[in-house]
């Protein structure tokens, strides 16, 4: 799954340029990054939770400090947690396309796809160029059993990333939902040669066995309970997908 964090390492390093008294107000955002690099979610939380309070980031940096650190919650299955950074992030920077895309996946999380769809499109609609949220949503279209619709989002996400193995797999995981077993095939074999860690075609056809058998009649049901609950309770557009976004591997 992609949790992608916006370029922060360089957004709080770039202080670093302008002196050491510029640099000493944002040490605990520097250190979380460090403890993400080391793979440490429950310390760049703490970290980051430090940054907030105590080094008075603002703007943009505020708001990539909330990003990220949903990103480590939802990492360590906080989902709710995660929803209420990227909640924050977005009131901060409302054009934030890396945090509703983050936030969609927080929402596929806990099962909610409408509200995840919703994201993915609000964040496609701000950054139309941002690849992996094409892919993300081809992935969950292709979950709830929309393989039209997913194999638009991937070909639209390999346009714009044409070397990203995680589409191709969820390209793959659409045609084999439209019963194109050759190209789902081809789609498992290329992102393999990009990825040698990547499952075999064996593997993924297994996968996508389990996946439809077991989770889209369920995920399926879900989605339409979900859409007509937000229908009744909120005026807003139905979930027709314009240019948006998504992807969880």
């Amino acid at each position: 799954m992609f949790a992608l964090r916006a370029l922060a390492i360089l957004a709080f390093a770039a202080s670093l340029t302008v002196g050491r008294a510029e640099a000493e107000p944002l040490e605990n955002c520097l250190k979380a990054e460090a403890a993400y690099q080391a793979g440490n979610q429950d310390l760049e939380i703490e970290l980051y939770t430090r940054c907030i309070a105590e080094d008075g980031p603002s703007g943009a940096r505020l708001a990539i400090a909330h990003n990220n650190r949903g990103v480590a919650r939802l990492a360590l299955g906080d989902p709710d947690g995660a929803i209420a950074d990227y909640d924050t992030a977005l009131s901060l920077d409302p054009d934030y396309a890396v945090a509703y895309a983050n936030r969609g996946m927080a929402y596929l999380a806990k099962g909610a796809f409408a509200q995840a769809l919703r994201d993915y499109g609000a964040a496609i609609e701000r950054d139309p160029a941002y690849a992996p949220a094409y892919a993300d949503r081809c992935w969950l279209f292709a979950y709830m059993g929309y393989g039209d619709r997913a194999v638009a989002d991937c070909d639209a996400s390999l346009r714009l990333s044409p070397d990203d193995p995680a589409a191709l797999d969820s390209r793959a995981f659409a045609y084999w939902i439209l019963e194109d077993r050759e190209r789902a095939r081809r789609d498992v074999e290329l992102a393999r040669r990009l990825d040698p860690a990547r499952p075999t075609w064996q593997e993924r056809f297994v996968e996508f066995e389990k996946r439809f058998s077991v989770g889209y009649p369920t995920v399926a049901a879900s989605v339409q309970s979900a859409e007509r609950r937000q229908t009744e309770s909120d005026p807003a557009p139905p979930l027709e997908p314009t240019a948006r976004l998504a992807n969880p591997h």
